[in-house]
């Protein structure tokens, strides 16, 4: 069949048609194809462009229907432009309802957003229509709260802000009530036709409703937008009812209502049946609600008929386009009875595609007729597209039990073809004319060229100018071009199938000379006196023509002027040339240019100097050759020059030293170019290796003879006698336990000395390690302990001599705190402070202690004592009325403890010790207050801690309950040593206090104190802790008597058990319950034993002590029953007791005194006389009695002493009555050994003078009469004195005493008399009035004055003292301090802050002191608020920051902080105003990345601060990430290079958000952008698809952070965008076609090319071999294109390796390889492969090439491994206390792999991190060191080798329990 070519746009139609092949082997024998056309519209509508015309950039936005205009070309950096991410959607809803549009925009700076409609302006009000914004979802909303009809119409929401607009519109369709509507369709003219009006939205959609099927119900909702699905049935069902009623008048049957239908030959029918009542009935067709004029009969000028066939309408409408598309209905009589919507039907076919049948070997044509030309056709075969690519051979094959039979068609499929390809070829580019050529495209498309079709700009201008077609030649010659405009191209191909894409040219310039590159730079290739024979290469850029020739010049050493060697015109063609214009002994460099159509060149750069003369003779050898010095790795050489002997040795220019190990045959040169001086050091060698040594002298005629040293050196320096070189190095160093203690010291010495380490003069322990390097050796302890202290000694020796130095290590901690803090006032006004040791005091003769004090005044802590050395301070100045409060600090080396702090220590006015009873037994209370407030009490204790006896390693625990108000602080201690972590204090919801001991030991047995204190007084209360020990008797008495053959010992005891049984059998039938003795609840001892049947003995010591049974006498025996008790034992009875019957010891027993101590000692005691005094103290066992003593005198109970003893027995109290002066003294309490003393002072009476003084004593009975006498003289009662009698008492009253009062007062009754001593006492007393003023605060301001005045009465002299904050105030220029008899006064003058405090005034006499205590306040301006800033937040909106208050406000409350701020690299400050008084600031007002400077003042109601300054502070830190790597290259083709790099190493601190790929072509400046700015590139690869065919790139890459884009990375290697070539292959016919002494000219053809195999060669290396060298060595660095070459500069019968190629034969192990090795040789080259690889195949591989010249051999070991197996089980075992010996089972892999070794890791329960402790260990075992008791361990163990490591075998978990040490405290008192 004939092709046809497709009409264009001309004709009605568009053909779509397939040319094509024939099937089968005989006629008739067809095959049926299947073809599908698709057809794609290319129809677009264009709508009413009613907004604003905005002039800007149209954009894409990501959500469609949104347009977007952007203002300005490019956007700053960090703008955009504004867009919907929510678009608001189209609505068709119920009249009266709520509507409703929703939007959020997006854009920066924040877009604003308004509403606007088509038809009209919007009425905003409440009840119509509302704009709102909801700052929580980012909703814009434009809200009808009851649509009406009137507010249908199209809306238009804009976004905008100052760089463009996003527009997006929106239709509002509003539903009108139905009955509206059916109104609205009654609404016709008198003729029945309907009104004229364009049809609403809402009318359309009710007339398609009411004649759709129900099945379309949802789908025409859909279409239309309406939401209530079951309104619209209800309103549907009602309209249908009507309707059917008014159909009804004028139809009497409707059915068979079919659609619009679209037949093939663009025509649409309506067919309905119908039985008309009246067939004269009008019957009418409308389109969208616009009458239809229509004819009745079918005609072909009507576009719409009706056709009537029986009952059956029939309305046809023809020629269907786009603008029939509408609402059809047919009314009848002025009634609707059907509605029907007829959409466009876009394109479709007019005529389809028929089956097909052909010849084979004859074409097939298909064709088929479209309604549309503007649409494109897409054949498909059997369910696929066809494509070009489809065209080919298509083959059937029959085939049957006869035979086989094939047949062969020929399937075209035609397309366009592919555009035109480059590179262009310039043929002419005159100032004239521009002639090219190109080549034709890849793929005509199956047809031929018909033409190319050219358009052409000049670069510069915006248009293009159409050259038109050119024919189908690719070649174009333009000659209408201006001389030196440049000018682009533009190709297309022509077919009759169509026209291609353009192919764009670069540019063209019209008349411009291209001059050649510079060639390379010339290089000498010999020198004589006459003549310098030059050489160089051809420019890589010929200015794209043919070289012509060359230009050289040259120029002399020192001159500017080059000289043209050749004359002008004369060029030298070749690309060598001879300079014979040369002067002997000068010195000469050459350049070249080379030389095109254009002229000449740039020239080379020049050559390397050269001289004209005859070739040097090389120098002879070096004279005085010797070693100058050397060490362990330099060695020093010096010579002198070689002598000069013309005509056969020339002078030398430089020398060459060179090194020969003596194990090695081969010299290795020192220095790779020639040194000038005659001296030389070489570095880098052996320690102690030996070394030949020689040197070469050279100069421009080649290298002389070497001159080696007559023997070998060996690497050592002279020798040098030991010496330390550290001229600063410390003799004493301070290390914390647990850190590493490292000292290195540096040393010199030769030959290398042994260095020898000890501690304490022994050598050190293995856990020190030592580490020796030249010069210099190291002392490593690592974990250091206590017990790592000493002195270490290093001693450096060698066969010179020796020497030692020493340093002192000491290892300690910050020490331990010290105990519990008590205090007690000995003197009055002073405070001693006690404490228990720190425990490491022993430990650290360095230790000392700290003391600090704050008061109830001062709350600060400050210093009173450092550097105390004891465990005892006096604080003195100790004020009554004032809380203090101590603490105690342990220090050393390290550091200071954590503190001990005493408890509040509070001296009253009158400072008292009160003795009070508890109501619980063993219980001392000692009130601090004459008076406890009211509702206040001293502690005591509900319930007191009882003594326990518990078996070791049980939990004991104490408890007690305490009252007291306040509530008492409850603390524990314990008599003897420290409470450490083992105890625990408990204070539960009940209100009781424990201490628990969990898992008593043996060395807690002791007795404890419970102390509850207040501020009104403490209690105080002891229990016995007794702990069994969990040993046998025998143990314990053997270890108290010393005896250590314990088996000796039960042996001798079995023997005298026997003898005294049977001893014993004699006189008691059965002995048993022997108890031995014990101390009872009484104080007294006992014990006991059964059944003795005759006379009973007893003996303490071996001496008999008589008894009595039951009798009170000092013993006695009790029987009870068969029992026999013996009582009565004191604790002054110790001794060893026996009990013998009828002479025979039957039981033994050691009665010991239990240490007994005082827990509280008596105190001194001061009374008045005729008082009584106690003596009380607390004993730490329970005695019945201790021995009071008075004066050295025992005291017993009688009329003077009453001697009490607690129920406990363990309080025990003297009482002296009615004190006397004779009773003042020692009194002392003795226990046992112990005994504790204190003072009694018996006062006289006394009386301030002007007071009442009272004198008082008790008669035995009332009746007595009492006579008062004054010095002898009786006294009678008159105005000032009184005498009472009371009862018993007697008592003289002096009224208002003066000092004539004073004397001995005595009182007598019934010849009995008593006396006191009366003294009368004037002490300084302060004036009330005076006083009440000096006691208010003075508050001034600074500068002024203040006066403080006091009076006063007293007995003189008085002392006058002033103080200001505990420090005497004496006169100067700004205190004046008036005094007298009667009154101070203290003036201050020009007054300062720092004078603020406490103003006292102390007056003293002989009779007593007074004080006066006044606040003193000086107001002054604060002082600077405190840094450093703390900065809380430093983002990029946003500066938080804070700092400290002032240190002193000035006396006032800070009111206001005042900022101000500067921006860093501006001068002015900008004043931020008053802040409040918190010390805060958050500053919003700061741009991204600026830095900014604060000043801040404080203010006060007094004055403002001086300014504090801060650092600078960054608003959020723009922290850009670093460059990633460097991009390389994973495949290149023409039209895509894939890429990939690593990401940086540095990130900027922030994510990445992803890349920017630039390019650029090879010879431009210009980077562009690969990928678009908006969308950085995600992953760590891209592929490069907008790349041209034959361009050469490179690229880089940049990450992005939320800062912005980094650096970009190094450029990638240049890469050409084209599919990859294959390599060429040999060149034919290699022959020599010519040759000299120093050249060898070449000549070879161009290898062959195979498609896909191998690729034309485009250039060529010559390479050369010496016979006697193995390497290759490059002729021509660039490769030549020319087939011939000749090579320079060979040596003069030398041989070059060119053939014959060697045999080579590999080995292992001295055997040939395996089979499965593979080897592959070349030329030049031979290549062994082992194709996985096994262990088995490790060994030495050995090569052997050989020819007939020779052979050479090379070896390499190959080492064939895997990562390695784990080892076995792990086992742990503790051979050496605080030690684990790990052992495990070997790694499989440890016999088949010589250098696999293990690692060991260790975690413990306090470091949950496992951390190396051993590596490169080639045994199984391995002992960790520094195991700590009560943590738990665990190991592992890896296996390691060349290739990795194994998976760990991991360990069971070990842990040492912590063991409980007994210690003694018999040393301790």
């Amino acid at each position: 069949m004939s092709r046809r070519r497709s009409e264009g746009t001309d004709g009605n139609h568009k053909e779509a048609k397939f040319t094509g092949f024939s099937v089968g082997g005989k006629r008739g024998l067809g095959r049926r194809y299947d073809w599908y056309v698709s057809l794609v519209n290319q129809q677009s509508s264009g709508g009413r462009q009613d907004v604003e015309e905005v002039k800007g950039i149209r954009m894409k936005s990501k959500v469609p229907g949104v347009m977007i205009t952007q203002f300005m070309e490019e956007l700053p950096e960090g703008m955009t432009t504004p867009d919907f991410t929510r678009k608001p959607i189209a609505l068709t809803i119920q009249e009266g309802k709520f509507a409703v549009f929703k939007a959020i925009v997006v854009g920066t700076p924040t877009p604003a957003v308004t509403w606007s409609r088509a038809n009209g302006e919007i009425t905003f009000h409440p009840d119509m229509c509302q704009q709102k914004y909801d700052e929580v979802s980012h909703e814009h909303t434009l809200e009808f709260p009851k649509v009406a009809p009137e507010d249908a119409d199209t809306y238009k929401c804009f976004a905008t802000n100052e760089y463009g607009r996003a527009v997006c519109p929106v239709v509002l369709n509003v539903i009108s009530d139905a009955t509206d509507f059916r109104k609205g369709l009654k609404k016709r003219k008198p003729d029945g036709t309907r009104e004229e009006k364009q049809m609403e939205p809402e009318d359309k959609v009710w007339e398609i409703l009411l004649s759709a099927d129900k099945k379309d119900y949802e789908q025409i909702c859909r279409d239309y937008g309406v939401t209530d699905f079951r309104g619209m049935l209800k309103k549907l069902s009602e309209m249908k009812r009507e309707r059917e009623e008014e159909i009804a008048e004028f139809v009497s049957h409707i059915s068979t209502l079919k659609h619009i239908e679209v037949s093939d030959d663009d025509c649409a029918t309506i067919e309905l049946d119908m039985d008309l009542k009246d067939p004269s009935s009008k019957i009418f067709l409308y389109k969208d609600g616009a009458m239809v004029p229509f004819s009745i009969e079918e005609s072909e000028s009507s576009k719409h008929s009706l056709k009537k066939v029986g009952k059956k309408y029939i309305f046809t409408i023809k020629k269907l386009g786009s603008e029939d598309a509408g609402l059809y209905s047919v009314d009848v009589g002025g009634v609707n009875v059907f509605s029907t919507d007829f959409k466009d039907p876009g394109v479709h076919f007019h005529a389809g595609l028929s089956d097909c049948k052909a010849i084979i070997g004859e074409a097939a044509e298909l064709e088929c007729k479209v309604s549309s030309e503007e649409c494109q056709g897409i054949w498909s075969k059997d369910g696929e597209e066809l494509q070009r690519k489809d065209s080919g051979e298509v083959k059937i094959k029959l085939k049957n039990e006869f035979g086989t039979v094939e047949a062969f068609s020929q399937l075209l499929v035609m397309d366009k073809p592919t555009p035109p390809m480059g590179p262009l070829e310039i043929v002419e580019a005159s100032s004239h004319t521009i002639e090219f050529k190109w080549r034709p495209p890849k793929d005509s498309g199956g047809c031929k060229i018909g033409n190319y079709i050219l358009e052409r700009q000049q670069v510069g201008r915006n248009t293009w100018k159409k050259v038109g077609p050119i024919g189908p030649e690719a070649i174009y010659k333009d000659s209408d071009v201006d001389h030196g405009r440049r000018y682009c191209y533009r190709i297309r191909v022509e077919t009759e199938i169509g026209t291609s894409e353009l192919m764009e040219t670069e540019d063209i310039q019209a008349g411009t000379k291209a001059y050649p590159a510079p060639p390379s730079a010339p290089k000498v290739v010999s020198a004589f006196k006459k003549c310098i024979t030059l050489s160089w290469s051809p420019p890589s850029d010929t200015g794209g023509t043919n070289i012509l020739g060359y230009n050289v010049e040259k120029r002399k050493k020192g001159s500017n002027l080059w000289g043209q060697v050749n004359p002008p015109e004369m060029m030298i063609r070749a690309k060598e040339f001879a300079v014979k214009d040369v002067v002997e002994g000068m010195e000469y460099e050459f350049r070249v240019s080379a030389i095109n159509d254009s002229g000449a060149g740039e020239f080379s750069s020049p050559s390397e100097f050269v001289f004209a003369r005859d070739p040097k003779k090389p120098p002879g050898k070096v004279i005085d050759f010797k070693v100058s010095d050397s060490s362990y790795t330099t060695l020093s050489l010096s010579w002198t020059k070689p002598k000069d002997i013309e005509g056969v040795e020339d002078e030398a220019k430089g020398y060459f030293v060179e090194l020969r190990p003596a194990e090695n045959t081969e010299w290795d040169r020192c220095n790779s170019n020639a040194i000038t001086l005659n001296f030389y050091t070489v570095r880098g060698m052996k320690s102690m290796a030996m070394y030949w040594v020689r040197i070469i002298a050279t100069n421009d005629g080649g290298e002389g003879q070497p001159q080696e040293l007559a023997n070998y050196i060996l690497a050592m320096p002279p020798p040098v006698r030991p010496r330390f070189t550290d001229s600063k190095i410390k003799s004493f160093m301070v290390v914390r336990a647990g850190n590493s203690a490292r000292f290195t010291t540096n040393f010199e010495a030769s030959p290398w000395p042994e260095v020898t380490w000890v501690k304490d003069g022994v050598p050190v322990s293995k856990k020190v390690t030592i580490s020796n390097a030249e010069g210099t050796s190291q002392l490593l302890i690592p974990s250091a302990e206590r017990s790592d202290s000493g002195i270490y000694t290093i001693l450096v020796k060698n066969i010179v001599g020796q020497e030692t130095f020493s340093v002192e290590i000491r290892v300690t901690d910050e020490p331990k705190p010290p105990g519990p803090v008590e205090l007690d006032e000995n003197v009055p006004g002073t405070v001693t402070i006690s404490w228990t040791a720190s425990p490491d005091e022993k430990r650290d003769d360095r230790l000392h202690y700290m003391v600090t004090k704050r008061d109830s005044v001062k709350t600060a802590w400050h210093t009173v004592a450092d550097h105390i050395f004891n465990n005892k301070f006096t604080a003195c100045n100790i004020m009554p009325g004032r809380e203090y409060q101590f603490r105690v600090y342990a220090k050393n080396d390290m550091g200071s403890s954590k503190p001990s702090e005493s408890a509040k220590w509070l001296i009253s006015a009158k400072k008292v010790r009160i003795k009070k009873k508890s109501r619980v037994p063993g219980v001392m209370i000692t009130q601090y207050v004459e008076e406890v407030p009211e509702g206040m009490t001293t502690p005591d204790f509900t319930r007191k801690p009882i003594a326990l006896t518990i078996q070791e390693g049980k939990l004991a625990i104490f408890r007690a309950v305490v009252i007291g108000k306040p509530t008492p602080t409850v603390t524990w201690v314990r008599n003897e040593g420290e409470m450490d972590e083992r105890y625990k204090t408990v204070f539960d919801s009940s209100g009781e206090h424990q201490l628990q001991l969990p898992d008593v030991s043996v060395d807690q047995a002791d007795t404890y104190k419970c102390f509850a204190v207040n501020e009104y007084g403490k209690a105080i209360v002891t229990a016995t802790l007794n702990v069994i020990e969990d040993k046998k008797d025998y143990e314990n008495i053997c270890a108290q008597y010393g005896i250590t053959d314990f088996r000796w010992m039960l042996k001798k005891l079995n023997e005298m058990k026997t003898e005294k049984e049977q001893e014993q059998g004699r006189v008691v039938e059965r002995l048993c319950n022997l108890k031995p003795i014990e101390l009872n609840s009484s104080g007294g001892a006992e014990f006991e034993f059964e059944d003795p049947t005759t006379k009973i003995f007893l003996y303490k010591d071996g001496i008999m002590i008589p008894f009595d049974a039951d009798a009170e006498i000092k013993h006695g025996l009790k029987q009870v029953g068969k029992k026999f008790v013996f009582n009565g034992f004191n604790p002054e009875d110790a001794g060893l007791y026996q009990v013998e019957v009828d002479g025979i010891k039957i039981f033994t027993s050691d009665f010991k005194l239990p240490p007994i101590e005082f827990l509280v000692k008596i105190q001194d005691v001061k009374a008045e006389e005729r008082e009584d005094a106690v003596f009380e103290c607390l004993i730490s066992q329970p005695l019945k009695k201790i021995t009071w003593k008075g004066k050295n005198t025992p005291l017993e109970q009688g009329d003077k002493y009453d001697i009490l003893v607690s129920e406990d027995m363990l309080i025990h109290t003297l009482v002296v009555k009615d004190c006397m002066t004779l009773d003042k003294g020692i009194y002392a309490a003795e226990a046992g050994l112990v005994s504790c003393s204190a003072w009694l002072v018996v006062e006289d009476v006394a009386a301030i003078i002007g007071t009442d003084a009272e004198l008082v004593c008790r008669l035995s009975s009332e009746e007595c009469d009492g006579v008062w006498y004054k010095d002898g003289k009786e006294i009678t009662a008159t105005d000032d004195i009184c005498i009472v009698k009371d009862r018993t008492s007697r008592k003289l009253i002096i009224k208002n005493c003066k000092e004539d009062d004073a004397g001995k007062y005595r009182c007598e009754a019934d010849g009995r008399k008593t006396e006191a001593v009366l003294h009368v006492e004037d002490p300084p007393r302060i004036n009330p009035d005076d006083l009440a003023v000096f006691i208010k605060p003075v508050i001034i301001k600074a500068g002024k004055e203040a006066a403080f005045k006091v009076s006063f009465v007293g007995r003189e002299p008085m002392k006058i003292q002033w103080y200001n904050e505990g420090e005497e105030m004496l006169e100067d220029s700004q205190i004046k301090i008036e005094k007298s008899s009667s009154h101070s006064r203290l003036l201050l003058t020009k007054c300062q802050r720092k004078i603020t405090g406490e103003i006292k005034i102390k007056i003293k006499n002989e009779c007593g002191t007074t004080e006066a205590i006044t606040q003193f306040v000086v107001l002054d301006k604060p002082t600077t608020p405190l840094g450093p800033v703390d900065i809380i937040e430093s983002s990029s909106t946003c500066i938080d920051f804070k700092w400290r208050p002032p240190k002193d406000n000035g006396g006032s409350p800070i009111t206001d902080y005042i900022l101000e701020r500067q921006q860093i690299g501006r001068n002015s400050w900008k004043k931020l105003g008053k802040i409040g008084p918190e010390p805060k600031y958050r500053d919003t007002d700061v741009d991204h990345g600026r830095k900014y400077c604060y000043h801040i003042r404080a203010e006060t109601d007094q004055d403002i601060s001086e300014m504090m300054e801060t650092d600078d502070i960054q608003a959020g830190t723009k922290a850009y990430p670093g460059p990633p790597s460097t991009p390389k290259i994973v495949s290149a083709f023409k039209d895509c290079i894939n890429l990939a790099w690593s990401a940086p190493t540095n990130t900027g601190g922030t994510n990445l958000l992803g890349y920017n790929v630039e390019k650029r072509k090879n010879g431009s400046n210009l980077w562009g952008l690969v990928n678009h700015p908006d969308e950085p590139i995600r992953e760590k690869k891209y592929a490069v698809k907008d790349v041209v065919e034959g361009i050469e790139y490179e690229f880089r890459v940049s990450a992005i952070n939320i800062s912005g884009a980094g650096e970009p990375s190094s450029p990638s290697e240049f890469v050409f965008a084209r599919d990859p070539k294959k390599p060429p292959s040999k060149v034919i016919d290699l022959k020599v076609t010519d040759s000299t002494y120093t050249t060898l000219s070449l000549c070879w053809t161009k290898p062959t090319e195979e498609e896909g195999v191998q690729d034309e060669a485009k250039g060529y290396f010559v390479e050369l071999r010496p016979a006697e060298n193995p390497e290759w060595g490059s002729c021509n660095s660039s490769p030549i294109i020319m087939t011939s070459y000749t090579i320079m500069g060979l040596k003069s019968m030398a041989m070059y390796w060119a053939s014959p190629i060697p045999t080579i034969k590999w080995l292992k192990d001295g055997l040939p390889v395996a089979k499965h090795v593979t080897v592959s040789n070349s030329d030049t080259s031979s290549q062994l492969i082992i194709p996985s690889s096994e262990r088995q195949d490790t060994g030495i591989y050995t090569i052997i090439v050989k020819n007939l010249v020779g052979q050479e051999t090379s070896s390499v070991e190959i080492r064939i491994t895997d990562d390695p197996k784990p080892p076995g089980p792990v086992e742990l075992d503790e051979n050496v206390s605080g030690t684990v010996t790990v052992s495990w089972t070997p790694s499989p892999d440890e016999k088949k792999d010589d250098r696999l070794h293990y690692v060991i890791t260790k975690r413990d329960s306090t470091k949950r991190t496992w951390q190396t402790v051993a590596d490169h260990l080639f045994n199984n075992k391995f002992t960790a060191i520094n195991i700590i008791p009560g943590r738990q361990y665990q190991f592992r163990v890896y296996a390691k080798n060349d290739m990795g490591i194994s998976k760990p075998t991991e360990s069971a978990t070990w842990e040492v329990k912590r063991t409980k040490g007994r210690f003694t405290n018999s040393g301790l008192k």
